[in-house]
């Protein structure tokens, strides 16, 4: 094993949920210092033979040796961290500006990041939103080869790159001179494009059989793909990658986390509806009488029960009787009345405020700030803001049937009782301006567990590959400490508000004893119903202090909510709706003149003008992060137009519905994505098709035989049991099913090896070619869609 860093012998691996074998009995070896490709047609196992690498796939039989320790692994799907575009390269190494700028331009990476509105110290945003595929497919191998690491695991990260960007990047990092060459590190690189294998030392083919091929002699002519210069009528000036601008979604008034605001309880109210609120408080008082009146109807009883024993015991019983259950009826419908419809509202406010955000929100927050809000906030709406408001509305009647009781045992105590108030007052006033604060920040400081839990968790298959695993339980350890500050100071401030709540009901009862020596009360027994009042009344109050702050504190995630969903930039609604929106588009036109649209004022798209006539195919093609998947979030109405004039079938864009483009136009997208739901729904959503057109469809793309034939088009779809590939074609046969009048598709072969890039050349040529749908496509290659002649 000196020169092996991985020897397998008679292995055997089946897909998760299948009886089909992925890999038969197959035997490799994968030398050290070598550059070993792995090709093979869609769906031929070539990620997971990655994952066999990696332990991330169980065998079931044979052996699989491994000699290195670290790996540096790019996945199909990037891995980058929530961090700036340098933060993700360097990772946990050690900052070295020479190789750090050698990296950098070998990856070119250098004029993306000069277009960045602050160069490499840009956060990408969540998962990377903020760049472009390649630009995220670029960075993540920049990480793996700053590492240094000895041995990189490679799944197609030359892919949805633009041809002179590839040409340069392979060149750079795999050619003869390059830095996997000149560092001498073993290379496991899986790749659906045939161009790469001129790279290859050994070659490893799947034929998809279960079967591996393996060639010693790499025999692939080293042309290189030639630049087009046809524009298909499009032009697009100073393209630029997205970069909105930096910072986060405001964060929460800061007056509102010292002082409070009583509209956040009125938002409530009017959220519950005033019709619920006011019921909900008439039965909080029916509980609140009905434990107070049986104690006295429990004191009349005993009283009777002295002059006439056991007289009327059916009458005495079944009022108290009736009384309690009244008690305990109206407590539980109190919160079966509110709390499960403020829950659901308070969901489903913050449910719409993302599902109509715009574009901008992804970028600017981060995703363990949104699961934050879907965890903690309606954690607090849901389970402790009910018990503190229903012991705040309870303490407050206890407080005032004790006021009655003091006032009718002893007039001298409801002289001070504004004394007590305003102490009280001041206390109240004094610690909700840091405990306010302090649970504000306690739910803020979760969000970065949140986001490791749900980083680790998708990327778990190159975090253990880097052996990042301690570093990434080192890095919990730390944001628990911290997070666990304001919660352990919030706790601290309750102590000592039941600390001076406890000495200011001892200071009033040592007062009234101390003055009762120079205030005649009328005698010892008005002085003890004195002293008994006024510790009682104290602890009712110190009770209802004690409530309202917790409920206070509570309140706040109310108020985040509110401020969240006031905030949120949302799309802008139309003014005007077509009267005859059901016609719409007439036919798949499109017109654009001097377009211009950005991110928040940075990057995007210039001066766009492109005409389309009806039935049109175009391909739209540029350099990575150059602006052509702008420009098809401006057809979508994603991206709003600044400047300049859109119109698809010869209606101005604006006046139609965002929700009506969408419909309307039929998109599919980079990244598949598949419903959590069976095949039928996911290639056809609206069930309009008949069973054989959808297996005919499916049949067309190599995917009812070899996939889904066995299982029947009601079988639950599941993105983790197909490859990537399979799971674009499933996504692919939906706008081949239903076209429409305009059709946009964003790198449909980005990810595809040649025979499927063929298949789906000639699927779209044939539902297209001589169809009324206009055809707008991205593409970053000379691929034979390109050339195809209807073109």
């Amino acid at each position: 094993m000196e020169d092996l860093v991985f020897r397998c012998r008679q292995l055997f691996v089946r897909r998760l949920g299948k009886d089909q074998y992925i890999f038969s009995g197959i035997d490799f070896d994968i030398i050290r210092g070598q550059c070993t490709i792995i090709a093979g047609p869609v769906g031929s196992g070539k990620s997971a033979f990655l994952e066999l690498l990696l332990g991330e796939v169980e065998n079931q039989g044979g052996s699989l040796s491994v000699a290195s320790g670290q790996i540096a692994h790019c996945s199909h799907s990037p891995w980058l961290q929530e961090a700036t575009l340098r933060e993700n390269i360097l990772g946990i190494t050690q900052w070295n500006e020479a190789w750090y700028q050698t990296v950098v331009d070998a990856r070119a990476l250098g004029a993306d990041i000069q277009t960045l509105a602050n160069g490499d110290a840009t956060h990408v945003g969540a998962r990377g939103s903020r760049l472009s595929g390649g630009q995220q497919a670029r960075v993540a191998l920049a990480r793996a080869l700053y590492s240094k690491i000895p041995v990189l695991v490679l799944d197609d990260v030359l892919r949805g790159l633009d041809m002179r960007t590839e040409n340069h990047v392979a060149r750079k990092v795999f050619g003869p001179d390059g830095l996997i060459r000149r560092s001498k590190a073993t290379v496991v690189w899986a790749t659906s494009s045939d161009t790469n294998l001129r790279f290859a030392d050994r070659l490893l083919r799947l034929p998809g059989d279960g079967s591996l091929v393996c060639r010693e002699d790499v025999a692939v002519g080293d042309e290189l793909h030639k630049p087009i210069t046809n524009s298909a009528g499009l032009q697009v000036r100073a393209t630029t990658v997205r970069t909105p601008a930096e910072g986060t979604v405001a964060k929460d008034d800061q007056k509102y986390r010292a002082t409070g605001d009583l509209r956040t309880y009125a938002y409530f109210a009017q959220l519950a509806g005033w019709a619920l609120s006011t019921a909900y408080l008439l039965l909080c008082i029916a509980f609140m009488c009905g434990i107070g009146f049986s104690v006295l109807w429990l004191q009349w009883w005993v009283r009777a029960n002295e002059s006439r024993p056991n007289e009327d015991l059916g009458y005495w019983l079944g009022v108290y009787a009736g009384i309690s259950v009244i008690a305990v009826v109206a407590g539980i419908a109190s919160d079966i009345v509110l709390v499960p419809t403020t829950s659901n509202r308070f969901h489903t406010i913050l449910l719409e405020t993302v599902g109509r955000a715009n574009l901008q929100l992804p970028s600017l927050t981060g995703v363990g700030e949104l699961l934050n809000r879907f965890s903690q906030d309606l954690e607090l709406i849901d389970n402790d803001l009910p018990d503190a408001l229903d012991a705040t509305i309870l303490a407050f009647l206890d407080m005032l049937f004790s006021a009655v009781l003091v006032f009718v045992g002893s007039r001298f105590v409801v002289a001070v009782l504004p004394l007590g108030f305003l102490v009280v007052g001041l206390i109240q006033m004094f610690y909700l301006r840091t405990s306010r604060q302090m649970r504000l920040l306690d739910i803020e400081a979760r969000a970065p567990l949140m986001l490791i839990f749900v980083d680790a968790s998708s990327n778990l298959p190159s975090i253990s590959a880097y052996g990042l695993a301690e570093a990434y339980a080192e890095k919990l350890r730390s944001h628990l400490s911290v997070a666990q500050r304001p919660y352990y100071l919030m706790w601290c401030l309750q102590r000592w508000l039941t600390l001076v709540l406890d000495l200011f009901v001892a200071a009033s009862a040592v007062l009234l004893v101390g003055d009762a020596t120079y205030i005649p009360l009328g005698g010892t027994g008005l002085l003890g119903v004195a002293l008994f009042s006024i510790v009682s009344f104290s602890i009712t109050l110190e009770n209802l202090i004690t409530q309202w702050t917790q409920m206070e504190t509570a309140v706040g995630a109310v108020d985040r909510i509110r401020t969240f969903a006031r905030k949120t930039g949302t799309e802008a609604a139309t003014e005007a709706e077509l009267p005859t929106k059901s016609e719409w588009p007439r036919h798949g036109a499109i017109e654009s003149k001097e377009v211009c649209a950005s991110y928040e004022g940075h990057g995007g798209v210039k001066d766009v003008s492109l005409s389309i006539r009806p039935g049109e195919k175009i391909a739209l093609r540029g350099r990575t992060g150059g602006g052509k998947s702008t420009v098809l979030y401006v057809l979508l109405r994603l991206l709003e137009v600044d400047s300049g004039s859109l119109s698809i079938g010869d209606v101005d864009l604006s006046r139609i519905p965002q929700t009506r483009v969408r419909q309307k136009v039929n998109t599919l997208c980079p990244a598949p994505v598949l419903i959590p739901s069976s095949v039928r729904m996911n290639v056809d959503p609206f069930q309009q098709t008949a069973d054989d057109k959808l297996v005919d469809i499916l049949r067309s793309l190599s995917l009812w035989d070899a996939v889904f034939e066995s299982s029947g088009l009601d079988a639950a779809l599941k993105e983790e049991r197909l490859p990537q590939g399979q799971n674009h074609l499933v996504c692919l046969a939906r706008p081949l099913l239903h076209p429409g009048k305009v059709v946009l598709m964003d790198e449909v072969t980005s990810s595809a090896d040649r025979e499927t890039s063929r298949l789906i050349s000639s699927m779209i040529r044939e539902i297209f070619q001589n169809g009324p749908s206009s055809l707008l496509l991205t593409i970053w290659i000379a691929s034979s869609i390109l050339t195809a002649s209807w073109f």
